[in-house]
């Protein structure tokens, strides 16, 4: 497969991925909005805020994190030629890089970290499993 294909559909997986992270993130502030006097560049005042957040902020983000990589790995998938995993699971492996160095940065709770962290690469093989052709490699 030409090379420039594939690093062309797997940055565009890694775009459309990062692009409904985004939405989640949105979602979620739609949910439980950031105080207008919210310091960003205290760590301790944005420990405290992701405490107070509901449930449902939570979720949200996570559906964005899940749809990410799940359509992230469609799209990488379909751009490099529908039939190689490799687009996708690259994209997976960026999209849980991504989470664990958010999860350094922002505490989450446990549970939270464990979901976001754990759920990049199956969804992304998922999405490439939903857009494979039947006689696909592996490889």
């Amino acid at each position: 497969m030409n090379i420039l294909k594939r690093i062309v559909a797997i940055a565009t997986g890694i775009a459309v991925g990062l692009g409904f992270v985004m939405v989640g993130d949105y979602l979620s502030t739609l949910v439980h909005p950031w105080p207008h006097d919210l310091d960003y560049h205290n760590r301790e005042v944005i420990i405290n805020y992701m405490n107070q957040l509901p449930l449902l902020a939570f979720l949200a983000m996570i559906g964005g994190y899940a749809a990410g990589a799940f359509l992230g790995g469609i799209v990488a998938t379909l751009l490099s030629g529908r039939q190689a995993v490799r687009p996708a699971m690259i994209v997976g492996i960026v999209l849980t890089m991504g989470n664990i160095f958010n999860q350094m940065q922002i505490p989450h709770p446990l549970w939270f970290a464990v979901v976001a962290i754990g759920m990049s690469i199956p969804l992304a093989w998922s999405g490439w499993r939903v857009v494979r052709t039947e006689e696909a490699p592996v490889a």
